[in-house]
This record gives structure tokens, sequence and C-alpha cells, in this order.
């Protein structure tokens, strides 16, 4: 696998933090930083959520006086070579901008991961830990879905 320079993204200093925190713990399934990128863009990209979702909203990075005032950092985004050209496809054929997809992209899957894992919160309170970040409402969607009644198969359909 050939990796390029990488793509800039700018995101929230937490979400920064608990994907590099998430990469570097043992009990981590995705493996590190290059790879969750690599997860996290390509499952961005098949589900094509813009295109299924009616309530979906591309998230834009904040501008430079917010940004200052909420922390929000540069990323450098290292992924596959193949995974970063579709990436840059994408947000051209789209017109919005590369910062635009990648912190969607990043966003969209670290919480698409977290919170609906097998219909539970016990994942989202998994990464919690592991993310090891504060975040009291992060918690409580947790506790909230556990609460949950698991659906039945034949509800499923």
């Amino acid at each position: 696998m050939a990796y390029s320079s990488p793509m800039i993204a700018k995101v929230p200093e937490k979400l920064r933090t608990r994907l590099k925190n998430l990469s570097t713990d043992t009990r981590n399934p995705y493996g590190s930083l290059r790879s969750i990128f690599d997860t996290a863009l390509n499952e961005f990209l098949q589900s094509k959520v813009w295109k299924t979702d009616p309530y979906f909203v591309w998230k834009i990075p904040a501008k430079n006086v917010e940004a200052q005032k909420e922390k929000w950092v540069l990323f450098n985004v290292v992924a596959e070579d193949s995974i970063c050209n579709k990436v840059k496809n994408e947000a051209w054929k789209l017109e919005i901008s590369l910062q635009t997809f990648l912190y969607t992209g990043l966003t969209w899957w670290y919480h698409n991961k977290a919170q609906h894992a097998e219909d539970s919160g016990e994942e989202l309170i998994k990464i919690k830990k592991i993310t090891d970040v504060e975040d009291d409402l992060f918690v409580h969607e947790a506790k909230e879905l556990i609460k949950k009644p698991k659906r039945k198969k034949e509800e499923i359909s």
C-alpha cells in the first residue's frame, strides 16, 4: 500500500485527541492512526450517506476566529493513495472543500462506529474508555442506547 502526502483537515481538538488515543490503545480493533483513516474514509465513501440520508448535513470546519475560541486544530490525514484520490474526487464532484469532506467523514465514522455498533451503547462506552476524554453527553448517549430494547430479527425486515 502506498501512502500519499497528508490531506489537511480542520477538526475540533477533542476529535483529534479521541482518534489519536484510540489508535494507541492496545484494545483498539482498528490499528494505527493510518488504518483508522483508511477505514473511516473508505466506509464513509462506501456509505454515500449524503445520498441516502435525507437529514444528512455536511459539517463545515470553523473559521479562524471560531476555531481559536473553540480549539480547532489542523490534523494531517494520511490515507492510502487510492482512498485519497477517491476522497478528493468525491469532494470535487460534490463541490465541497476537502476539509469539509474530511471533517464530516471522520466525525460520521467516529460517531457511527461508536454509537450504532450492534444497536447498543456498549461499543460507545468501550470507545469512550479507550479515548479517555471527558464528555458527559457522550456517556449519556451510550447509556440511553443501552436502555433501548434489542430488536428481534422478525422486527428488522
